[in-house]
């Protein structure tokens, strides 16, 4: 329950918007703005809608959707946008993702954070509060008034709702599998068997967010050359969860490594 309300905060704007009959204005369900963390939204729009074509006709564009920029690379961390456009089929559109979404993932966001927190926690109320604090470092109590009422300040230096919630896929995507990659290594920490769901996230924040994958992977390494010097009974488990990570995230790796614009190695697919 308190999970589909925070899910609802961050769709509540655009409901609203939707809903709001206006002969001079039109509602446009991707956002463009420089106090929103989605701002980028219009970047990774065609790489859904690519996937989204695919499926509905059968036609995959090879084209690179950010060839306009003349430092733009392919980027090979394509779950993201595979994901987004099946939900997008799912939906009936990708305009009915873009719009969907805000209650979509910080929804499951929540979640995830309140059973993250669950795990060392053990606390019922004390992680459902952090998970609130967790996922919503600017999320303030005293601007529900202004968020209802839709103030035209709501967004204003990004110090209310956490605007990066709202950012796909860097945020509400990968997000998901760091917290589920977290899990993992405290499980495995209590000697519990979760090296495969650790494979699982930092395999697919490889594919997805390099910097994820990143943190995860320095994580799991450390927590390796420590339970190896005190002879642990978990140092197997992690070391295979990084050996194997590491082999099915070497294309990745090795791709945005050498590719002609370093730089620019996020962008869009």
């Amino acid at each position: 329950i308190f999970s589909i309300l925070h899910g609802f905060l961050y769709f509540y704007p655009d409901l609203i918007q939707n809903l709001t009959v206006d002969e001079t204005k039109t509602y446009f369900s991707f956002h463009h703005g420089g106090y929103y963390g989605n701002s980028d939204e219009l970047t990774y729009g065609p790489s859904i809608r690519r996937i989204f074509d695919f499926i509905d006709f059968g036609f995959l564009n090879l084209k690179n959707p950010t060839s306009l920029n003349v430092d733009s690379s392919v980027n090979y961390q394509i779950l993201p946008y595979i994901f987004g456009g099946i939900l997008s089929y799912v939906l009936g559109g990708v305009e009915n993702f873009f719009y969907l979404k805000n209650f979509i993932f910080p929804t499951f966001g929540f979640l995830i954070s309140f059973i993250l927190l669950k795990t060392f926690f053990r606390s019922f109320f004390l992680s459902l509060f952090g998970a609130v604090l967790f996922y919503n470092p600017y999320f303030a109590t005293s601007d529900i008034y202004r968020y209802f009422t839709i103030d035209n300040t709501l967004w204003s230096g990004a110090s209310t709702l956490s605007y990066l919630a709202a950012k796909y896929p860097s945020q509400q995507f990968t997000f998901i599998f760091y917290f589920l990659g977290l899990i993992s290594l405290f499980k495995i920490l209590e000697n519990k068997n979760y090296k495969y769901l650790l494979i699982i996230s930092i395999t697919i924040s490889a594919y997805s967010y390099l910097y994820d994958f990143v943190v995860l992977s320095l994580m799991t390494f450390s927590l390796f050359v420590y339970s190896l010097a005190f002879n642990l009974k978990y140092k197997r488990d992690l070391f295979i969860a990084g050996l194997s990570s590491f082999l099915l995230a070497l294309p990745v790796i090795a791709i945005s490594a050498f590719q002609e614009f370093r730089e620019d190695a996020l962008l869009a697919f």
